[in-house]
């Protein structure tokens, strides 16, 4: 697409618009049931339905068996864990979710890095049966699994209110930099009537 012959794109991993109508191809398009809140479900799209695809389609975590999740906030639960997921996709951080695996744990890779972004680790620590892979918008099939995700919200089991900040729009500068800075997760700005 473009506009004037300059490319037309979006800043936001193409997941949001102000558009009030959109053409979509109908693979790309969600049922989602009529008495779910809309406005709360936009960050399904994206970064949600990646994490919580990288844990319930990818990891498959059993009870009693533990997660750490690198790149939101500190850790530290001693031992190892048996699964990792990484977000933000600093090699530092990446390394660290790697480190912190016990023998045959899991580390799940789901941040975005640029392009010749590199990261090592110790062989003999991989050799120890652990695993380190991608997953892209959490292996799953949007159709199938953001409806999986619409009915544990509604049901009280995926807190998206506690993860949602609401701005109007007229606050869009205010969103984008509190998403900058870390004191909103997923902010979503109301479009006036």
């Amino acid at each position: 697409m473009s506009r004037d012959g300059e490319p037309v794109y979006s800043c936001f991993f193409q997941q949001s618009s102000f558009a009030s109508f959109a053409v979509a191809p109908a693979k790309d398009v969600v049922k989602i049931r009529r008495d779910a809140p809309i406005e709360m479900l936009g960050p399904l799209g994206c970064g949600l339905q990646t994490g919580a695809g990288a844990v319930l389609n990818v990891m498959q975590p059993a009870a009693g068996q533990s997660i750490a999740v690198y790149g939101v906030g500190g850790v530290d639960l001693g031992g190892g864990t048996d699964f990792a997921l990484e977000t933000s996709a600093v090699p530092a951080v990446f390394r660290l979710a790697v480190d912190g695996l016990r023998g045959l744990g899991t580390c799940v890779l789901v941040g975005s890095a640029r392009a010749g972004t590199e990261v090592s680790f110790e062989m003999p620590w991989l050799q120890g049966g652990r695993t380190v892979r991608g997953v892209i918008q959490g292996d799953s099939r949007p159709r199938d699994f953001i409806p999986r995700l619409v009915d544990l919200f509604m049901a009280g089991k995926m807190p998206l209110d506690r993860l949602i900040t609401r701005y109007d729009f007229a606050d869009i500068n205010r969103a984008a930099a509190d998403a900058t800075s870390g004191a909103a997760i997923k902010p979503v700005l109301l479009m006036p009537k």
